[in-house]
């Protein structure tokens, strides 16, 4: 699939503009606080239903409006259910977002639209697939498990209803046996009552460890220019290891084992297999958090048959001109939406000798 172009409107700071993408690869080029990762959003937006930064729907919606519109065009070349190959076709697919009141009406706050025609978000985010690289990833590195559990969720997320369901599922049990816990640490309820919810716990927790591992295995596949392996940490879960932790979660009144507690390290090397964390380079870190993004590309690419959009959101910056080889040989697999202040990287990529199209955002 091919993304032909993207219209905002009254998201973030556009008002009303339209952006179209003719080439494989797309350099959006303009200064800090122009707009440029408001266009990657929009497009992520298109492919998840989600933001990948606003904590709130209210915050992408132009300040003074009721509600925000995303438009985006899609060229579709994949075969039909049966195998069948088809002729290509255009998808038009719509995000509108409000304020939860239009015209003085309640409304829900995200509406989601498949040729004008609305979808519930799992029957529209298999329509158009993307990947995103910000610099805020580099946290998957050096932040808090949680989010390395987020990046081993999002396609599995995507991709997989039913692991959709059982995750959430999963943080849904996970909050009422806690609550049940501290009512029984404080004698307010029977031990008893821990068994059911602990039966859905386990259940939904081995559904997640299971694909998350399998998700794991196919990273560690993937051909790179430096040596990179993921070590997946799980915080197993089983009947056997509940019951042997049941007496310290009802002391400390939460639980303490399962897919909440997993987390992942990257190592790198080929003599020494070396945390990324603890001895690679600056460059070597953000190269790493590539490697996980193509990872997940590819896996994408594996599950649907289909190849994803990959923005690259200020990529370039700290990375050393082999490293800036290694990224600019990578994205000629996809199509690819770089954003970047500087004008050198353009010339840089433009070296390649890769058909490009130039986009200019003023301040």
């Amino acid at each position: 699939m091919i993304l032909k172009g993207i219209a905002l409107q009254y998201f973030r700071n556009y008002i009303n503009e339209a952006f179209e993408f003719s080439k494989p690869i797309t350099i959006i080029v303009g200064p800090n606080g122009a707009g440029k990762t408001s266009i990657l959003e929009g497009i992520h937006l298109l492919s998840t239903g989600l933001s990948f930064r606003a904590k709130k729907i209210e915050e992408m919606i132009y300040f003074d409006k009721e509600l925000a519109r995303v438009k985006g065009k899609i060229k579709d070349f994949r075969d039909n259910e049966n195998g069948v190959k088809r002729d290509s076709q255009l998808i038009e697919l719509e995000i509108m977002l409000t304020r939860g009141l239009v015209q003085g009406k309640k409304t829900r706050k995200t509406h989601l639209m498949v040729n004008q025609v609305k979808r519930l978000r799992k029957n529209f985010v298999k329509h158009f697939y993307s990947v995103v690289f910000r610099p805020e990833d580099m946290r998957l590195i050096e932040g808090s498990p949680a989010r390395r559990r987020s990046y081993l969720d999002s396609p599995l997320i995507t991709l997989n209803y039913k692991y959709y369901s059982a995750h959430k599922t999963y943080q849904q049990v996970l909050r009422k046996r806690n609550k049940l816990l501290q009512l029984i640490r404080e004698n307010k309820q029977p031990r008893t009552t821990l068994s059911y919810w602990t039966m859905q716990l386990i259940k939904n927790g081995e559904y997640l460890q299971k694909n998350r591992q399998l998700y794991v295995n196919h990273i560690n596949q993937q051909e790179f220019a430096l040596p990179f392996k993921l070590e997946y940490l799980p915080s197993v879960i089983s009947s056997k290891r509940m019951e042997q932790y049941s007496d310290k979660e009802i002391i400390v009144g939460h639980t303490l084992i399962g897919p909440h507690k997993d987390d992942f390290i990257i190592r790198f090397g080929l003599v020494k297999d070396r945390s990324l964390a603890e001895y690679g380079s600056r460059g070597q870190q953000r190269l790493g958090v590539v490697w996980l993004k193509m990872a997940e590309l590819s896996y994408l690419e594996k599950e649907t048959g289909t190849k994803a959009v990959f923005l690259l959101d200020d990529v370039f910056s700290e990375l050393d001109s082999k490293s800036r080889e290694i990224v600019t040989d990578m994205m000629a697999k996809n199509q690819t939406i770089i954003t970047t202040t500087s004008t050198r990287v353009v010339e840089f990529i433009k070296k390649k000798k890769i058909d490009l199209e130039l986009i200019s955002i003023p301040s």
